[in-house]
């Protein structure tokens, strides 16, 4: 099978595009896209959210996170506080609040206006086809370790 004609290429070049898309439109914020990404994760569940959560919704590495959020903690848009001995709570500042609802939250409404004219039905097929891929995805990798 030619790879540029296979269900995978186009599937992975629809991925791109959206990929692309989101990065050229968050690009507009001048904030860079770890800052954005975590910025994302937080406002997604509120004011506040674990670190591990921080990890697990960007997907970037450690590294990056930590850099990206000691930064965004010097300039006064967070502030960390104990779970317990081994985790950590990501709490934005007033400042953090309205610099995520500026970035963040103007994506989330953008995305949000894009499903407007979806029916619940394409909603939700589109929720179950990509679990379905996801569900798949992790037992292939199983596999194949």
């Amino acid at each position: 099978m030619d790879l540029k004609t296979s269900p995978l290429y186009k599937i992975n070049q629809l991925l791109w595009e959206l990929d692309a898309s989101f990065a050229e439109y968050g690009n507009t914020s001048g904030q860079p896209r770890s800052i954005r990404k975590i910025l994302y994760a937080i406002l997604s569940e509120g004011t506040s959210c674990s670190l591990q959560r921080v990890i697990f919704a960007t997907g970037m590495s450690k590294q990056t996170i930590h850099s990206a959020l000691h930064k965004m903690e010097d300039d006064g848009y967070l502030y960390f506080e104990a779970l317990d001995a081994k985790s950590k709570l990501v709490c934005l500042t007033e400042r953090g609040i309205q610099l995520a609802q500026e970035t963040a939250g103007r994506m989330m409404k953008t995305e949000q206006m894009a499903f407007e004219d979806w029916s619940k039905e394409d909603l939700e097929n589109l929720m179950a086809l990509l679990r379905k891929y996801i569900t798949s995805f992790q037992a292939a990798a199983k596999k194949n370790m």
